[in-house]
C-alpha cells in the first residue's frame, strides 16, 4: 500500500497526470470564520499565558470558545448577539477573524507573531490586550494588501 498526501495553494499548477492517478482527491478550502477565530484565540491565549500580553483587571480575561453569534438583519447588516456569551474581547477577536477572510491557515498561525512584533513590546512590560488586538487587526489588513498586490484582489495568481 502506498499512501501519498500532498497539499498546494496553487491547485492549477498540479500536473493533470498526477491528479488522474490519485484514487482519492479531497479539496479542503481556506479556514472558515469559526476556524479563523479559533486559531487567533489560541495564539492570544498563549501570549496571555506567557505574560507577553496583559488583560486589564476591569476586562474579563476569558475569551469565548467561538465568535459571537451574528445574524443578518433584513437590511443586510450583521447584528451581533449581545447575550450573556458575548464579551468585549470575543467581539474584538471576531472582528479580526472577519478581517482575515481569505487567509490560509499558515498565515493565520504567523499573524499573531507578526502583530506582537508590530506592538514593539520587547521590554519587560507586556503589551496590553487592546493594543495587541489593534496591532493584530492592522497586521491582518497589511497582509491582505500585500497578498492582493502580488496575487490580485481575488487571491488568485
Amino acid at each position: 500500500i502506498v499512501f501519498v498526501m500532498t497539499s498546494s495553494n496553487i491547485t492549477e499548477a498540479i500536473e493533470v497526470a498526477f491528479i488522474d492517478r490519485a484514487d482519492l482527491k479531497l479539496h479542503i478550502g481556506l479556514p472558515w470564520l469559526d476556524a479563523r477565530y479559533s486559531i487567533i484565540r489560541g495564539a492570544l491565549q498563549e501570549l496571555i499565558c506567557k505574560r507577553l500580553v496583559s488583560v486589564p483587571a476591569a476586562m474579563d480575561p476569558v475569551i469565548p470558545q467561538g465568535p459571537p453569534v451574528s445574524e443578518t438583519s433584513g437590511d443586510g447588516y450583521n447584528m451581533v448577539d449581545e447575550g450573556p456569551a458575548a464579551s468585549p474581547l470575543g467581539n474584538l477577536l471576531a472582528s479580526v477573524a472577519h478581517a482575515c477572510e481569505g487567509m490560509s491557515g499558515r498565515m493565520l498561525r504567523k499573524l499573531p507573531f507578526l502583530a506582537f512584533a508590530a506592538c514593539g513590546q520587547w521590554q519587560a512590560e507586556p503589551c496590553s490586550v487592546l493594543q495587541y488586538v489593534q496591532a493584530l487587526q492592522q497586521t491582518a489588513l497589511q497582509q491582505k494588501e500585500a497578498s492582493n498586490a502580488v496575487n490580485g484582489p481575488s487571491g488568485e495568481g
